[in-house]
């Protein structure tokens, strides 16, 4: 069930990145374990990086890179740092790019 509310989440992001041509997204607290990449078919975007916590731990902290198809073309070195950091480095014209996304520790108070 978990796979399938993650699945229909980023069917709505993808969406709205389409509808407001947004060609990056990245996105914190997303909660997904583990670190990984999807190429998509078709569509606006073309693949998903994440990093999150193991996958013994408890869903928590996350972070995700949505890219449409022609940043993903100039994608040069993705790297998942932490379950709170990926870099993400991208080649426009002559000049390498480095995107960071970050999310920040929340104590609760």
């Amino acid at each position: 069930m978990e796979c399938e509310k993650h699945k229909r989440g980023e069917v709505e992001i993808i969406e709205e990145m389409k509808e407001r041509n947004v060609s990056i997204l990245e996105v914190t607290e997303t909660k997904r374990k583990g670190t990984g990449s999807q190429m998509l078919e078709g569509g606006y975007t073309k693949y998903i990086w994440w990093s999150g916590v193991d996958n013994s731990t408890r869903a928590e902290a996350g972070v995700t890179n949505i890219t449409c198809k022609a940043v993903t073309d100039k994608a040069i070195d993705v790297k998942m740092v932490t379950e709170r950091i990926i870099t993400t480095a991208v080649k426009i014209e002559s000049e390498a790019h480095t995107l960071i996304v970050g999310y920040g520790p929340n104590d609760g108070n």
